[in-house]
């Protein structure tokens, strides 16, 4: 009989031990809390800034994934590119990242090359974008100490544009 626990008890631990751990993610704040980051900060900390809207998103069910944007720029506060970036490293706050939805209008604060890709610029966590409010807009262009400028490529959209204007403008008579 203590022959059969032993073997069973083998058994059990041999499981344990083949089992893969399952996988946890977890973002602690830091002691003391998160630091207090101004708008300024992060202005001058990214290479890339732009104000747009997220048109697309990877991986857009699934909310543990990392995630890429696709953002419509409406103008560029520092640096300068086309009308459409895509910007990397969104995700759930379980992995200290800012989490981002469709349709969603914010200040972007990046590094990297519009051309090719960016990627999301944290300073602390979370903070990778803010609310494109009109006092953090202000604040953005003191930082930067000039205006905002326009992607380029952006009259590309001109004709799609209006065309969609104009079948709307049809389809109301």
């Amino acid at each position: 009989m203590t022959r059969m626990v032993g073997l069973i008890l083998l058994l059990n631990m041999i499981l344990m031990l083949a089992t893969p751990p399952l996988s946890v993610m977890a973002c602690t704040p830091p002691a003391g809390g998160l630091p207090p980051y101004a708008v300024a900060d992060r202005t001058n900390a990214a290479e890339v800034v732009v104000e747009g809207t997220i048109i697309a998103l990877t991986d857009a069910g699934n909310y543990g994934a990392i995630k890429t944007a696709t953002v419509e720029v409406q103008r560029y506060f520092k640096g300068n590119g086309p009308a459409v970036v895509n910007i990397a490293r969104f995700g759930p706050g379980s992995l200290c990242l800012s989490q981002v939805s469709i349709g969603q209008h914010w200040i972007f604060y990046t590094t990297g090359d519009p051309k090719t890709g960016l990627t999301a610029h944290y300073l602390s966590q979370f903070d990778a974008v803010d609310p494109a409010t009109p006092d953090n807009v202000a604040q953005v262009i003191a930082a930067v100490g000039h205006d905002p400028v326009r992607p380029y490529g952006y009259w590309v959209y001109l004709p799609i544009i209006l065309k969609t204007i104009s079948s709307d403008i049809s389809r109301s008579k």
